[in-house]
Parts: C-alpha cells; structure tokens; sequence
C-alpha cells in the first residue's frame, strides 16, 4: 500500500497519511467467532481500525489498546499500534455474547507511558468495521482543542453516479486564507483528508475534465472532545 509521508502542522489540511485503507482491510482474513448460541457461532469478521495520534498530529507506535466488551468487561482483547501508529484489532469474535448477535458495543481504552490514557466507545454490527482514531495528549498537558481535529472522507461522482475520472479537491476555508490543500482524489472517486487545528467553516472546490466546476462550504461539528478525530463524510455529486 502506498502511503503519503507528511507532517501534519497546526491549520493545516493533508491527505490522510498512515491509514489502513479499505482494501488492506478487506484483504485480511477473518477470525473464528466465539462459541456460542445463535449465529454467532459462524466465521465472525468484527473488527475496531484507526490510526493514533499525539496532541501534534504526529502517529504513536506502540500504544496498547484494550478491546471490551461493553455490555460484558470481563471479556476483553489487547493490541497495540504498529510504527505506523495504525492499528487493527480483529479477534472480536471472542467477546461476543448470546446479545451480541446482530453487533457490539465496544470500550476502547489507549494508553502508553508518558501520555494521557484515552477511553471511549464505539457500536460495532457484527462483522461490520468501527473506526476509532484517538489523540493521547502528553501527562500533565491538559488536553485542548484550539481547533477542529477531524478525518473527512467522501466520494466524487457524476450526474450518473460514476467515479468522475481524474477529479482534483481542493479545500480551503473562509476563514483561513492559508488554508489552501489539494486533496488526492482515488480512481474509484473517494477520498479522505485528516484535518488538524483547522477552522470549522471550509470550502471545497472540485474541477475535472468535461465538468462544471463544483464549489460548496460546509461546517465541521464543534470539537467536543480534543482526545478524539471527530468522522465527517461530505459526497459530491457533480452536476447531480
């Protein structure tokens, strides 16, 4: 997989670097479920992705991160984050319950010497793909958002609901004449950018061959917890 190398500064707004993409998920291959009543006792597929962070938007490696059952604690899986800082934690079969049947609502706890542990939760449908990416501030730094931290993805398409070929996004903002970021935009049209400290209005701009231009601002959600990359999807539709 191919990854962008870039250093993530202040206002700034890059193409997601250091991410499992879908593909690379999708490759690996599923784990037993736990043995249990129901259909649970099928090949289970739930898995828990992200990337962690620290409060500079740099990745972590070597972050443990404990996996729970929320409904059910004592049921629980470790992992940790690669040098990458990505991480992938897929052995939840394990931790489902005769009520877990249709999904499962996990606690993700992050934690690493000299920083800030992270806990938070996420709702999972079986066999289905929860994206969590925390931000471990440094211990005796109180965490503090001077911005909006979050991991925008979308997909461009066409009036007819195709993959526009070779699209370009831009993304600015009203507020921030600095920010000005060309965003990679894949053959199958999607497209995900990771904003850091950034201002909440933006401006996305798409221009591709035989097309319109497409100009639209949006707002990002208020930052409510700096520990965590809010997830924002924006689809555009071209002439749509």
């Amino acid at each position: 997989m191919n990854r962008t190398t870039c250093k993530l500064r202040p206002w700034v707004l890059v193409a997601a670097c250091a991410l499992l993409s879908a593909a690379e998920l999708h490759a690996r291959q599923p784990n037993e479920g736990a043995s249990i009543t129901g259909d649970v006792t099928d090949r289970d597929n739930t898995r828990v992705a992200g990337t962690v962070y620290d409060h500079q938007g740099q990745a972590l490696a070597s972050v443990n991160i404990w996996v729970i059952n929320n409904d059910a604690p004592a049921r629980r899986e470790r992992t940790r984050t690669r040098k990458t800082g990505t991480y992938l934690a897929r052995n939840l079969g394990d931790l489902l319950e005769e009520f877990n049947l249709e999904g499962i609502n996990l606690r993700l706890l992050f934690e690493r010497e000299g920083y800030r542990s992270v806990e938070t939760t996420v709702g999972v449908a079986r066999n289905g793909l929860g994206i969590v990416h925390p931000i471990l501030w440094p211990a005796g730094v109180e965490p503090a958002a001077e911005g909006v931290y979050a991991m925008l993805t979308g997909k461009v398409t066409g009036a007819n609901g195709k993959p526009v070929r070779d699209a370009k996004l831009t993304i600015g903002s009203p507020e921030s004449a600095a920010l000005t970021i060309e965003v990679e935009v894949a053959k199958d049209g999607t497209y995900e950018a990771l904003l850091w400290e950034a201002p909440r209005v933006l401006r996305l701009e798409v221009t591709a061959p035989g097309a319109e231009p497409w100009s639209q601002e949006i707002s990002m959600a208020e930052q409510e917890r700096p520990d965590l990359v809010q997830l924002a999807t924006y689809d555009i539709s071209l002439g749509g």
